[in-house]
């Protein structure tokens, strides 16, 4: 079975928004047993999203069309698929009033123009949307099932698991399915993770890939039947041992928080060239207040010394960008939050500011964990952003590498 997908919006071509729908669909059109032959973008025009569904429709069985379905002159979805599939438009009551509803509980006056999203083209199954206004719907032409969805990826993702996926399972029952799983690493480049798999990939072209996430992660993606995609997990798990952190919907400081709350301990830090972004991602966790306790952001060398109780002749003799400057910012923030662990970073995110001994992108990172202290430098190449993002991710893999001694695994 052959799948397609199209995305709607001027907004998408001109490279002002990212499209992320598109990505998510195609996705979902795997795991629903289908193989992605078509992916385009169009604009608003009507013309121009009939001549792409004359195109996806040609190569496959089930499309899905995202964008288009607001309140505005230029949402032309329902009058493109209604004009494609020679039907008119009807007026669906039932929508009208969920719509309305929905604008009076944001405390918005339903106005005419809002009518526009309780039209749809005769025949269409409709999928209402809890997220939105903009109900999704089906409608066939022929034996091609065309899948209408809201445009903003936090009304499809729901709309999509909730109405789509059981509607698809039901009217294609022989496209049967298939697992995917992601294994994400960490601390590894592509090229490394990729001949250390080499082998496998050669055996299994088609049912592994590797994905550069953002900043230092290589993703695995394994698709296939159930057994085979179990099979080749454990054969990657094996071969990538303790580069993996995660898989699926994990993420590096969820992994952490996990960790740290299942063995009872408690984690801090001091930061420099972060400025706070390792705080941010570890309490982006929901729960994290059971196991983070307190941040200190040092940018300058008197908070150092102030806050922390860096001495003035380490921050003299060796500079704030240094191993000893790193080990006497964690030294002193676990003596005093009292902390179980602790985590300092300290070193040049650039553009400015580095020289030939301090290169920009060197960075320090001081891990107290019970019983040593560990001081870990590294040479990240990237941007200003780049540069933190990476020293936060390092950060966290040093403290999940620690708790992992233990025997917890994936």
């Amino acid at each position: 079975m052959k799948g397609a997908v199209i995305a709607t919006g001027g907004e998408l071509l001109q490279g002002l928004i990212q499209d992320t729908n598109s990505s998510y669909c195609n996705k979902v059109l795997v795991e629903l047993g289908f193989t992605p032959v078509v992916n385009m973008v169009v604009g608003d025009a009507m013309e121009e999203i009939i001549q792409a569904l004359d195109l996806a429709c040609s190569k496959a069985s089930l499309v899905l069309l995202s964008g288009g379905l607001g309140p505005t002159e230029d949402d032309m979805t329902r009058d493109a698929v209604a004009r494609f599939c020679g039907v008119s438009l009807g007026f669906y009551q039932r929508a009208w009033q969920w719509i309305q509803e929905r604008l009076e509980s944001r405390k918005t006056i339903p106005r005419e123009d809002h009518k526009r999203q309780a039209y749809f083209p005769k025949g269409a199954v409709l999928f209402p949307n809890r997220e939105g206004t903009a109900w999704g719907f089906a409608l066939s032409k022929g034996s091609v099932w065309i899948v209408a969805l809201p445009g903003v990826p936090r009304e499809l993702i729901p709309l999509i698991t909730r109405e789509v996926i059981p509607f698809v399972r039901e009217h294609f029952p022989q496209a049967g399915g298939v697992q995917g799983i992601l294994l994400k690493s960490f601390g590894l480049k592509e090229s490394e993770v990729n001949y250390i798999l080499k082998d496998l990939i050669r055996l299994h072209p088609s049912r592994l890939g590797l994905m550069i996430s953002e900043y230092a992660e290589i993703h695995v993606r394994i698709v296939g039947p159930t057994p085979l995609v179990g099979d080749l997990a454990r054969q990657v798990k094996v071969l990538l041992g303790d580069y993996l952190y995660g898989e699926g919907e994990e993420t590096l400081e969820g992994v952490v928080g996990r960790l740290l709350r299942k063995k009872g301990l408690t984690i801090s830090t001091a930061e420099s060239c972060t400025g706070g972004m390792l705080a941010h991602t570890i309490t982006n966790v929901p729960g994290s207040s059971d196991y983070f306790v307190a941040s200190f952001v040092t940018y300058s060398d008197d908070t150092k010394h102030r806050l922390l109780g860096v001495p003035w002749e380490i921050l003299e003799r060796y500079t704030a960008v240094s191993e000893e400057t790193a080990r006497c910012m964690v030294e002193g923030l676990v003596e005093r939050t009292g902390t179980d662990l602790g985590l300092s970073v300290t070193g040049v995110a650039g553009p400015t500011g580095g020289d030939p001994e301090r290169p920009v992108g060197l960075v320090y990172i001081g891990c107290h964990f019970p019983q040593i202290t560990e001081v870990y430098e590294y040479h990240f190449p990237a941007d200003r952003l780049g540069v933190k993002t990476m020293t936060v991710k390092a950060a966290l893999d040093r403290v999940r590498r620690y708790l992992m001694k233990t025997g917890e695994g994936l």
